[in-house]
This record gives structure tokens, C-alpha cells and sequence, in this order.
């Protein structure tokens, strides 16, 4: 009976032996997988949330230069004199009007993603619009209003470029 019971407690500490191995042996495994999952998991949000910015500063500019176009041909043909063809005031009054949509939305949704510099230049562009606008010669106000999306076509792209960390 003593013999049985010193085999069951040899038995018992070769299982201890045995349990203390494998849980030593599974704490720094785990602990990497855990460490290794949590900077990989990391790395991928960084870079889906610079995607998105990089997103949102794309769809501003591309909606910048959308109208642009308008007012860049209109200023052009004005200054040599000469009409723009009904076809492709037409087709550059679509792009305006369709960039000018995107602005909106690209502001709206961008501004999540937008720095505050961003939409603190599409804020003065929005009221340099506005002061073209109340000018009362035509020729001033194209002129105005290139001006204003050249700027802030330009600015906008220094601004993303140090936002997104791109030289």
C-alpha cells in the first residue's frame, strides 16, 4: 500500500514536471504570436487610415481641377478674344458642375480625414469664391476666380504632401 501510493506520488510529480514544461514553454509562444499579431494589426490600420487620407486629399484636388477647367478655358479664350465652341463649353460645363459636386462631398466625407490646415484652405477658397462672384465685371471675376483655384489647387497639394508625409 505505501509502495502504491509513493508510485502514484512519483506519478504525480513527473505530471507537475511535465505541466510546469508545458506551461513554461507556452507563455513566451503565446506572448509572441500575441506581440506579433498586435504591431501586424497595428501596421495595417496606420496604413488603411493613411489610404484614406491619401484618398480624401486625392478627391479634392481631382475635384479642384474638374472645375477648374471651366474657368482656366473661359480666362484663355477670353484674353485672346475668341469663343470657346458650344461643344466643349458644354462638356466643361459638366466638369464644373460635376467637380464642384465632388468638392461638396469630398469636404464633407473628407473631413475626417482632411488636416485642419486642409479644410482651413478650402474654407478661404470657399469665400474667395464668394468675393469673385460679387465683383461686377465679367473679366474680373474669371480672373479672380482662376486665381482662386490655382492657389488653392496648389496649396492643397503642399498640404497633403506634408500631411502624408511625401516629399
Amino acid at each position: 500500500m505505501i509502495d502504491n501510493f509513493l508510485n502514484q506520488l512519483a506519478n504525480l510529480n513527473e505530471f507537475r514536471g511535465f505541466f510546469a514544461d508545458l506551461i513554461t514553454s507556452f507563455i513566451p509562444v503565446f506572448l509572441g504570436v500575441w506581440l506579433s499579431l498586435r504591431v501586424a494589426l497595428k501596421k495595417f490600420v496606420t496604413e488603411k487610415w493613411w489610404e484614406r487620407k491619401a484618398q480624401a486629399y486625392e478627391s479634392v484636388i481631382s475635384a479642384l481641377y474638374s472645375s477648374f477647367r471651366y474657368f482656366d478655358e473661359e480666362l484663355e479664350a477670353n484674353m485672346g478674344g475668341r469663343e470657346i465652341g458650344e461643344e466643349l463649353k458644354e462638356e466643361l460645363d459638366q466638369q464644373y458642375k460635376s467637380g464642384d459636386r465632388d468638392l461638396t462631398q469630398a469636404r464633407t466625407i473628407g473631413a475626417l480625414h482632411l488636416s485642419k490646415d486642409a479644410l482651413s484652405r478650402l474654407q478661404t477658397f470657399s469665400q474667395e469664391l464668394k468675393n469673385a462672384s460679387e465683383t461686377q465685371h465679367f473679366d474680373e471675376y474669371l480672373h479672380d476666380t482662376h486665381s482662386a483655384y490655382t492657389n488653392c489647387t496648389r496649396e492643397m497639394i503642399e498640404i497633403a504632401k506634408r500631411d502624408l508625409g511625401i516629399e
